[in-house]
């Protein structure tokens, strides 16, 4: 596996800002926590992984993201 090299940037930003960041970082774990539970539901009964078609269908305008990053 190649090396990755991370760099770390301090930001400041106004605190409606941060708010705003904050909460799209929530949601975002909220979408990938529901991703693993809809993996382990499917594992569980030993169904076929979802495709991402299917995936999009079913999380489209659940959560407050962006149409791209669902």
């Amino acid at each position: 596996m190649p090396e990755t090299t991370v760099f770390l940037y301090r930001v400041s930003l106004f605190p409606t800002e941060w708010a705003n960041v904050s909460a799209a970082r929530r949601a975002a774990g909220d979408l990938w926590t529901r991703l693993v539970k809809v993996h382990q539901f499917c594992r569980r009964r030993h169904w076929p992984r979802p495709t991402e078609s299917q995936l999009k269908a079913h999380f489209k305008r659940r959560f407050p993201l962006h149409s791209q990053t669902v």
